[in-house]
């Protein structure tokens, strides 16, 4: 196994590199030299296949595109983390919890009185249930009534059918209330 030194055209002196070559690999010699001395010696790398269209279309530079393409994707990152964010934020805020209002109401009753985080779960889900089976006493009514639209009328008389005594009655006249102050602003 013999050892040579190749230097390559354009490199310093102190550029050189050994490479181990066996008796089977031949070796690149320059045309004038056919010794073994330590002259420089030109490699050509090989060249390679292209297609006609590789040929037809202009060269582009490949750092340019590099850094085209990591900014690009730096971008569509930043763009998919707003993204993110802002899904996140909406699917905070599309908590249906009618917690916040509890207070308020309170306050016009009660000044000095506050509610504990579990009571105001147990009022929240109260809530949450009445609403549920209103709507669906009222989705009943206007089944059997033929229509499509639920009204003010199958609201009120939903109320009427599940709520009982002087609940009922608040609950009318707050819902009256309500619908006169609505159309008042229209």
């Amino acid at each position: 196994m013999a050892t040579s030194s190749v230097s390559v055209t354009g490199a310093s002196d102190m550029d050189t590199v050994q490479e181990s070559t066996s008796a089977e690999e031949p070796t690149a010699v320059d045309d004038q030299a056919s010794d073994t001395s330590e002259e420089a010696v030109k490699v050509r790398k090989p060249k390679k296949a292209t297609s006609k269209k590789e040929k037809q279309q202009p060269k582009k530079s490949k750092k340019p595109e590099k850094r085209c393409r990591r900014s690009l994707r730096l971008l569509q990152r930043q763009r998919m983390k707003e993204n993110e964010l802002r899904v996140a934020r909406l699917i905070r805020r599309r908590r249906n919890s009618f917690a916040i209002y509890f207070p308020k109401v309170l306050r016009l009753v009660h000044v000095d009185l506050t509610l504990s985080q579990r009571s105001v779960s147990i009022l929240d889900s109260f809530v949450k249930d009445m609403f549920e089976r209103i709507a669906m006493e009222a989705s009943n009514l206007v089944r059997q009534n033929k229509s499509t639209t639920i009204n003010s009328r199958e609201i009120q008389t939903a109320v009427r059918l599940l709520l009982t005594g002087e609940m009922r009655e608040r609950a009318i006249a707050e819902g009256t209330m309500a619908m006169v102050r609505y159309i008042s602003t229209k």
